[in-house]
């Protein structure tokens, strides 16, 4: 027990000191104590004591918290139904499946998926919600919904989906992590790193392409009207190549607020932060910067840098809302954690915490989308990008 009021104690001091928007959180953080050591204390099992850790860090509701162990590894399971779902109000959707699986040969992009194994979506949420981090609501949502196809043993699952008004039960096998790969589903297929639509609107997918790349690519697109840059999923460390073809000069992209060690508990505003050179050759087009709540930390950092240039236009959806550096750290019980330690605003110090980035041009998602287009949030933005010069 005084190990784990000592890991209590150390992770409250952390966030208190260091963690820039603990305003945010749910619970007033001068008032955790007083909550948390009575729960720390009367936990029976190390699982316990680590789900307790887990549920106090999904408080402040940020998104680069995490408190992980093997406890709480066991907890949620090594295997992983082979779909993907994502969450609507509405509902959860599958979105992918795996390519020539026979176990998946029954189920459509744009099912609802009711069950598994007799457990609702709604059960999980009862049960689980309070273990998931994220700036809001809709995004614990979002990461439940991966959580929910989490399971602990590979034994068969049950799957009951809603087509329409007919309901259709499947049976799939789980597969482990280590042998989970996204090259397994159709999303991965459908997408190369750059293409051209129309002959003339480019595409850059940002988590596809290393920087050495981009040379190439940029004699590609360089003359056309328009370009569509991805961020919807990590990028690579690519924002300095990315400069030297989009940027004219350097410019100003954010503020950057980090501790200030010699007096714990304060920020200070850093080095402004700055990128690009004069440049004479530069692309010129249109630029379609494409986010949506998979735009995260880095994404959002990159995203941010090029919407400083005045021919881009943001499209798609709210993004994660975390951009910042995150800490690691250790605790006594063998529980890893981090947070985000850094405070990154715009150039005017307008604060996308939790919010996410600006949108200019917002894509509504909606579930039956899923069954018409292979990516309705791309085709959206094609569309604007048409409409800049019909």
């Amino acid at each position: 027990p005084e190990n784990r009021l000592f890991s209590l104690a150390i992770y409250w001091n952390i966030i208190n000191l260091y963690y820039p928007f603990k305003d945010y959180a749910d619970v007033n953080w001068n008032q955790v104590l007083d909550i948390y050591i009575p729960i720390i204390m009367q936990c029976e099992s190390e699982l316990e004591f680590h789900m307790a850790m887990l549920e106090l860090a999904s408080t402040t509701n940020d998104g680069h918290s995490r408190i992980e162990s093997s406890e709480i590894s066991d907890y949620w399971g090594y295997f992983n139904i082979p779909i993907h779902v994502e969450f609507f109000r509405e509902g959860l959707y599958i979105s992918d499946l795996q390519i020539n699986s026979p176990e998946t040969s029954n189920l459509r992009i744009g099912d609802q998926l009711v069950t598994i194994n007799n457990i609702s979506f709604d059960s999980f949420v009862a049960k689980n919600l309070k273990y998931v981090s994220g700036p809001d609501h809709d995004a614990k949502m979002r990461n439940l919904a991966q959580r929910f196809l989490y399971r602990r043993t590979a034994d068969p699952v049950s799957i009951l989906v809603q087509r329409n008004q007919t309901k259709i039960t499947n049976t799939v096998t789980p597969i482990h992590d280590s042998d989970y790969s996204s090259e397994f589903f159709s999303y991965s297929q459908k997408h190369k790193a750059f293409t051209v639509f129309d002959d003339s609107i480019a595409y850059l997918d940002l988590s596809e392409i290393n920087p050495s790349e981009l040379g190439d690519y940029y004699s590609k697109f360089e003359k056309l009207p328009a370009i569509i840059i991805d961020l919807r999923k990590y990028p690579s460390d690519i924002l300095d190549s990315l400069a030297n073809y989009f940027f004219d000069r350097n410019r100003q992209i954010s503020e950057w607020w980090s501790p200030d060690l010699s007096h714990p508990g304060e920020f200070r505003l850093g080095d402004v932060s700055t990128i690009g050179r004069d440049n004479s050759v530069y692309y010129q087009g249109t630029i379609g910067l494409l986010v949506n709540h998979g735009t995260f930390s880095m994404g959002e950092f990159t995203a941010m840098a090029m919407q400083s240039l005045p021919n881009t236009i943001t499209i798609g959806q709210e993004t994660s809302g975390t951009d910042g550096d995150v800490s690691k750290f250790r605790l006594p019980g063998r529980i890893r954690a981090t947070f985000t330690c850094l405070k990154i605003l715009y150039p005017n110090g307008d604060n996308p915490y939790r919010d996410g980035l600006k949108i200019d041009c917002k894509f509504d998602p909606k579930p039956e989308l899923l069954k018409t287009e292979s990516d309705p949030e791309l085709s959206f933005a094609i569309d604007v990008l048409k409409n800049q010069w019909r």
